[in-house]
């Protein structure tokens, strides 16, 4: 019974430190209602899941597809896309990155 109980109050500390403003994490129906939330088209939603998940973009101005207007919005309201910067880059013997 304790394990559970410390196990909830972990599991509620990560909650509460989840960043509201980090669109990677974001499922497309999410997208899709803060694109109309900037007053978008809901399409743009779509375009913003994508571009997160399949192109992998790295920051918001990278979402070429997507207005300079709705990326300024963005960003000006917070938004980041959230992911980890590279901290370091190795090159192996057979010159491969990693």
């Amino acid at each position: 019974m304790l394990c559970l109980l410390v196990f909830n109050l972990l599991i509620s500390k990560v909650l509460t430190h989840v960043d509201p403003h980090v669109l990677l994490g974001m499922s497309e129906q999410d997208l899709q209602q803060l694109a109309i939330d900037f007053g978008q088209q809901s399409y743009r939603g779509k375009q913003l899941h994508h571009l997160l998940y399949k192109t992998k973009a790295k920051e918001i101005q990278d979402f070429s597809h997507l207005p300079q207007a709705f990326r300024n919005d963005l960003q000006e309201a917070g938004y980041k896309v959230g992911r980890s910067p590279i901290h370091q880059v190795v090159t192996a013997a057979d010159g491969t990155i990693k």
